[in-house]
């Protein structure tokens, strides 16, 4: 059952059946609630970003105490800057064109805009299924964040730091942070652009200071690395230059809000929808 959400002059949840449509076949059940390719695109993500990880765990294993203990032998070259430069690269070229592609909006939502007068609750139900998909990937590299940097700080609790560039640096602060700054921009963007309803009036202040968060964050690895090598030398997991990267994930949390924000959305698209079978099923009655 197709309906026509965001029509002017009515309320984002108000629902207009659409031409020829008939009642669904599925017991009354919403097409917007079905998973569809929902979950796919979610554990597609997560499982992306997690294989990402898996394999900077299991090359940390292979090459980091073998050829990672000498930033000056020419194997920490081969095995290890090959890996930062794949990373900056990489990560970068990955970045910049999702975040273009993810700007430029949907082109099935202005082409039903221009049709039906707004955009059917399936297909933004659709762009709400991804923006979720998009989150679970961000939390998988989130919740790295905490498994690599415990394994930084025990790192050069046993060896001595011959340069920023470690091995547990190079997955860690050029690896997963990077990572989680990138879909961090993307899920702002996909919001902005694909769920108009709750955000094209505003940044909600939720988001902003998980947005804020996540960019401090970075900034704190460059003023880790200059505290370490000019203030405080040893490497203690409790030290006041590791508080910072503390604050910024809790600050990160706040992307609880998008599920909270956008819910609320696609109950919405939901009662619209089943208030539209009920239109028809009376029509055709």
């Amino acid at each position: 059952m197709a309906v026509i959400t965001g029509t002017p002059g009515k309320k984002a949840g108000d629902a207009v059946p659409s031409p020829g449509s008939a009642p669904v076949s599925d017991g009354g059940a919403s097409e917007v609630a079905r998973k569809g390719d929902g979950l796919k695109w979610a554990i597609g993500t997560g499982g992306a970003v997690l294989a990402v990880l898996c394999f900077y765990r299991v090359w940390q294993l292979a090459f980091a105490w073998d050829y990672g203990l000498d930033a000056n032998a020419p194997e920490f070259d081969y095995y290890w800057h090959s890996l930062l430069i794949a990373n900056l690269v990489g990560i970068s070229l990955f970045g910049a064109l999702s975040c273009i592609f993810v700007a430029r909006g949907c082109r099935e939502c202005a082409h039903q805009r221009a049709e039906h007068g707004g955009v059917l609750p399936k297909h933004e139900a659709s762009h709400i299924w991804r923006l979720w998909s998009i989150v679970a990937g961000f939390t998988v590299a989130l919740f790295s964040f905490g498994f690599f940097a415990e394994q930084d700080a025990a790192w050069h609790q046993a060896v001595v730091r011959d340069t920023a560039f470690t091995p547990s640096h190079i997955t860690l602060f050029f690896g997963a942070v990077p990572i989680a700054i990138v879909l961090a921009a993307i899920i702002y963007l996909y919001a902005a652009t694909r769920v108009p309803h709750i955000y094209a009036r505003g940044v909600p202040a939720s988001l902003a200071i998980f947005m804020a968060g996540i960019f401090m964050l970075f900034m704190w690895v460059a003023f880790n690395e200059w505290g370490h090598s000019f203030w405080i030398a040893e490497e203690l997991f409790s030290a006041p230059l590791h508080w910072g990267f503390v604050v910024m994930a809790f600050l990160a949390f706040a992307l609880i809000s998008v599920f909270t924000l956008t819910m609320e959305r696609m109950v919405e698209l939901i009662k619209a929808e089943q208030a539209a079978d009920k239109v028809t099923e009376k029509v055709s009655a």
